[in-house]
């Protein structure tokens, strides 16, 4: 993992929720912050809804990301303002935040 190879690297992470199945589940992860429950859904395991998942507006999230010109899941903004869209490997990620190379 990036994080656990260079401390100097943090991510802020922004949902774009482009399936609407998901939505309940992204609003609980938001609500509650919680990492583990991001890793649970990347691994398909269902967990209960919070009930502040009510407080959080899926609209907004996706009106950012339109606002951005962002339309891949997941996208991400680099501190200088390059988009780079799509997964990267690790190496190749730290590559480009480092602004050694362009996404490949």
């Amino acid at each position: 993992m990036i994080i656990e190879k260079r401390k100097d690297i943090a991510f802020l992470i922004k949902f774009n929720p482009i399936k609407i199945d998901t939505h309940e589940q992204i609003k609980t992860i938001v609500c509650s912050k919680s990492l583990k429950m991001l890793d649970d859904a990347y691994a398909k395991k269902q967990f209960p809804i919070a009930d502040c998942a009510k407080n959080v507006d899926i609209k907004k999230m996706t009106e950012l990301a339109k606002s951005l010109g962002i339309r891949a899941v997941p996208t991400m903004i680099m501190p200088d303002g390059r988009i780079q869209p799509g997964y990267l490997p690790a190496d190749q990620l730290i590559s480009v935040i480092d602004g050694k190379n362009k996404r490949p």
